[in-house]
């Protein structure tokens, strides 16, 4: 079987927890004698090309063509995926409306999963003694399935993911999550732990036993069409902002007049989601800083201020949910 895993943090991949639950779960394929191999969207940074750039990401959706698994995985920022997996699930989308009008079945039989990592919050909030992680698990997910009173997550996340990739086959774990570690629980796994941790170990298992038990292993799922047509599905006519290019800026293309024009296409673009928008401030802010830009951080921190938004209202907005706010991305 071969499987390709997507980390789309937009952490540099020693500073991801995500990243490092897809190092975890390779070595995994790899000692199950599965060829794998991790494909990390931060390496390409798409999203700050601009239109004459080549689009480098496009050439990985070749090892897609004799792929039987995928793996999709991403970290929860200010209570969304990140802006680098919604567009590359933009590109699966349009890869298969391509295909369907061209009567191609480039996703037949293909399956798929999806493993979102949140902060690790105990349920229920007034039991913050809870320093295990399984009885964080049996807390939080009773008979192994998130309690619908917990508003932080449920399943939506994992839901949406369904949706949006409904032409796929999903492996059908739905509930298959990551609680990391944050400063106020430290009781989740991250880079550092990973390895071992128990609900690494728990979540892998589930993966591969549901892999080894569904028929996937001796299945043909390469599909009819030639390679050439396979590719040709992913690309876009459109070489503007196809998939989210010009969402952000590139260190070389950074200065202030140009974190001006970009800011004003963010506040102007009302097809961009308040969520993704935020995010690109706060990553813009971060990548400024690290390119020693302080003119320019400046105006993506203002901006950061200007669209603050408590996503929880009155809902343990004083610790938790201002992690994403005030915790470095690396960007």
């Amino acid at each position: 079987m071969k499987a390709i895993i997507f980390a789309t943090s937009i952490k540099e991949g020693k500073n991801s927890n995500t990243r490092a639950w897809c190092v975890e779960l390779d070595k995994e394929f790899k000692n199950k004698g599965f060829d794998s191999e991790i494909i990390t969207l931060r390496d390409y940074d798409y999203e700050s090309s601009t239109e004459t750039d080549k689009d480098l990401l496009h050439e990985q959706m070749y090892k897609l063509y004799d792929t039987d698994f995928i793996m999709f995985t991403s970290p929860c920022n200010f209570s969304h995926m990140t802006f680098y997996f919604a567009n590359l699930l933009k590109r699966f989308e349009h890869a298969y409306k391509k295909s369907d009008e061209k009567g191609l079945k480039i996703f037949d039989k293909k399956m798929f999963e999806f493993c979102p990592t949140f902060g690790c919050s105990t349920y229920p909030h007034d039991k913050k003694e809870t320093t295990d992680w399984q009885k964080h698990e049996d807390l939080a997910y009773p008979n192994g399935i998130r309690s619908s009173s917990y508003p932080y997550d449920g399943t939506r996340h994992n839901k949406w993911v369904y949706e949006k990739l409904k032409f796929m086959k999903p492996l059908g774990l739905i509930d298959l999550h990551i609680d990391s570690w944050n400063p106020i629980e430290p009781i989740g796994p991250d880079r550092r732990n990973m390895h071992g941790h128990p609900q690494t170990v728990a979540t892998i298992g589930s993966i591969v036993k549901k892999i080894e038990t569904n028929g996937i292993l001796q299945s043909k799922t390469t599909p009819s069409c030639t390679l050439e047509q396979f590719i040709e599905c992913f690309r876009s006519d459109d070489h503007g902002h196809a998939f989210g290019r010009g969402l952000t800026l590139a260190v070389e293309n950074l200065n202030f007049e140009s974190a001006q024009k970009h800011i004003e296409y963010l506040n102007n673009n009302k097809k961009i989601p308040n969520h993704v928008r935020y995010q690109a401030i706060v990553a813009m802010k971060d990548r400024s800083i690290r390119a020693g830009l302080y003119d320019t951080a400046e105006l993506y921190y203002d901006q950061q201020v200007r669209h603050n938004i408590d996503w929880y209202t009155n809902y343990a907005t004083s610790h938790l949910n201002k992690n994403g706010n005030m915790r470095p991305n690396n960007y």
